[in-house]
């Protein structure tokens, strides 16, 4: 039972801190002509470091994992930052040429790319209905993104266009890979001492790039009292999705997360249609409907086997007993 609350607490996280960071993000970067998406992408994950780091510091909290090996640190931690911050960064740079809803649809090879590596490097099990299920899941979205008619885009132009298309697949490539090195990382740690480990490398990272990149013109950007509550907006909400984050691959696994990202897609979708003016073709639903088919299949496929692994661990059992 205490396993089950844990999980619905890291899934309502999870749900709900991506889509609101997603509309605000494209908000700030569209009516705030706050072009530096390093800075925006690395809010959250500089207020994990003050609140790991302080905590330890300060006494009111104590790791279990006290050191790390340099060898494991290097192959696992900063290269699940490496990723992870081209995840962000090419995130936050699609939202200039790419719709929100869009780039949702573009996101689904995540999925695919991620049960590929999670199959590869963590040995997680793939049946053929597992695999079928994925494919209708991203089969759904790429017919999303072909027939896709946005007329809100900030830039109209092909060029642009093929730009954000590029972006989105790159960054979900990274993505995908981030996402199964957090799985390998969170399998021998806690949350807390995940997140103290890996958010020093992922700041470090984030000063080398803004001072290279942004920070010549992000010293002369306007900031109004409105965009310096958003951003500390921003930074609470990013934190949450990389806490949440943490916290579901701990409990879940890498491929289950990235479904329940497709699943939290319909959602942010619908909201920047209704809400925020964004618009989506009658196909861009007719593709959700057939990824929500896929999803389903996952979960079916998912609840399987879980329910063979509870009677292959009671066989020994009952055979003990006896």
């Amino acid at each position: 039972v205490g396993k089950i609350v844990e999980s619905l607490a890291a899934l309502s996280l999870f749900l709900l801190s991506g889509p609101a960071v997603i509309i605000l993000n494209k908000h700030i970067m569209k009516d705030h002509h706050f072009h530096f998406p390093i800075v925006l992408s690395s809010l959250g994950q500089l207020l994990m470091l003050l609140i790991t780091r302080g905590s330890v510091a300060l006494g009111l909290h104590e790791l279990e994992t006290k050191q790390m090996e340099w060898g494991r640190y290097l192959r696992v931690v900063l290269l699940m930052n490496v990723f992870n911050f081209g995840t962000q960064v090419l995130g936050m740079w699609s939202y200039m040429f790419v719709s929100v809803p869009e780039i949702q649809v573009l996101k689904s090879v995540t999925v695919v790319l991620t049960m590929i590596f999670a199959a590869i490097l963590v040995k997680e099990p793939v049946t053929a209905l597992l695999a079928a299920s994925v494919l209708v899941i991203a089969s759904g979205s790429a017919v999303s993104a072909v027939f896709e008619n946005d007329t809100t885009r900030i830039s109209s132009a092909a060029g642009a266009q093929v730009i954000g298309v590029v972006i989105c697949i790159l960054g979900s490539s990274l993505e995908a890979a981030k996402t199964v090195c957090s799985q390998i990382l969170m399998d021998s740690l806690k949350v807390f001492d995940g997140l103290y480990w890996s958010s020093p490398a992922f700041m470090a990272l984030t000063v080398i790039c803004v001072a290279a990149i942004e920070a010549k013109d992000l010293v002369h950007h306007p900031f109004s009292g409105e965009l310096v509550g958003l951003l500390v907006l921003n930074s609470v909400l990013t934190g949450l999705i990389v806490f949440s984050s943490f916290w579901f691959v701990k409990l879940v696994g890498a491929l289950a997360v990235k479904v329940v990202t497709q699943a939290r897609t319909v959602g942010i979708i619908l909201i920047s249609v209704f809400f925020f003016q964004e618009s989506c073709s009658s196909m861009t639903y007719i593709g959700y409907a057939i990824s929500l088919v896929g999803i389903g299949m996952f979960d079916h496929v998912k609840q399987r086997q879980q329910e063979q692994k509870k009677k292959q661990e009671e066989t020994p059992d009952k055979k003990t007993t006896s």
